[in-house]
């Protein structure tokens, strides 16, 4: 199953998860070859568009904190800035039913340790 999660984090920029089952990652990789840079980014936006989102951030202030286009928009970048990274740890993965996980924030941020793909338990 695809979806997004957002989550507070005390003192920075709050996360985003977006968990790409294979199904759907293959469609985005194979819609990747076919489009311009601008056309895919276009494309994935309406991809996550579609998944389910969830809000991990309940003790977030107010707790009111929810994932907005903004936020969808930052994880197209991500995904579209870092395809190839992306694709090289998807190809690696040896269990066929296993999707992938790419965690970021609202400043894009990809540095490794908590930010960057992984793959899904």
């Amino acid at each position: 199953m695809s979806y997004v999660y957002g989550f507070y984090r005390f003192l920075a920029h709050n996360g985003i998860q977006i968990r790409i089952s294979n199904d759907t990652f293959n469609q985005i990789s194979f819609n990747h070859d076919l489009k311009t840079k601008t056309e895919f980014e276009n494309y994935l936006y309406l991809i996550l568009k579609e998944f389910p989102f969830y809000n991990g951030s309940s003790n977030a202030g107010d707790g009111q904190w929810y994932i907005s286009n903004e936020d969808i928009w930052h994880s197209v970048h991500v995904i579209s800035n870092h395809y190839e990274e992306i694709l090289n740890l998807y190809n690696k993965k040896e269990d066929n039913n296993r999707g992938i996980k790419i965690i970021t924030n609202r400043a894009e941020s990809w540095e490794k340790g908590d930010y960057g793909v992984f793959l899904d338990n």
